[in-house]
């Protein structure tokens, strides 16, 4: 409410999401009662945008099977745990804003992995776009890129190669992509964090 009345007056740019609803989604899908308080929250970029949560202890294969408990899903391994960041994130709880669209961002058709890495440009990492798959599912019903590929160029697998996630066959899908593969379908999602 005070931070409410800031906003109003112009004072203080407080991002606006529902943090309660975040932790009835860890409840719900994670069976975690997670305390938000100290939660890393960066600027929200002026575009419209969406907050991704990600709290210490979500493994990606964890993650995963919360996916396939909530929606039918494919992966090329049964660990996803090998994969790594290659982004850096806070150690604690925190915010990741990525483009509220439906499909990956326009402006990262035809740029690698590689490419991302060498402009230093920020990318989600596969846990956050597994997390935004369920959230967004959760929210609407439906799942994100009918029509192209999320490059998670912000992680990696043990050999190199760059998980990929998307809608196919009436399944959410993680699949992997070579570091200098790029085509107008596969895009990577930008971040903020």
């Amino acid at each position: 409410m005070f931070h409410a009345d800031l906003r109003k007056l112009g004072i203080h740019k407080m991002p606006e999401f529902d943090i309660v609803g975040w932790g009835s989604f860890f409840e719900k899908h994670f069976g975690l009662t997670v305390s938000l308080s100290n939660l890393h929250i960066p600027t929200r970029p002026d575009y419209p945008c969406r907050a991704i949560v990600v709290v210490p202890g979500l493994a990606n294969n964890r993650v995963f099977d919360a996916c396939t408990k909530a929606f039918r899903t494919w992966r090329y391994t049964d660990d996803l745990d090998t994969i790594r960041d290659v982004v850096e994130r806070p150690d604690g709880p925190y915010v990741v804003w990525g483009r509220d669209t439906i499909e990956a961002d326009p402006e990262m058709v035809n740029k690698s992995a590689r490419d991302i890495k060498t402009a230093g440009t920020n990318t989600l990492t596969l846990k956050e776009r597994m997390v935004l798959e369920l959230s967004h599912f959760d929210e609407t019903k439906n799942h994100l890129d009918i029509s192209n590929v999320t490059l998670c160029a912000g992680s990696r697998s043990s050999d190199g190669s760059v998980p990929v996630a998307y809608r196919s066959g009436g399944a959410f899908r993680v699949f992997w992509s070579k570091v200098d593969d790029c085509y107008p379908r596969l895009r990577a999602r930008l971040a903020v964090s």
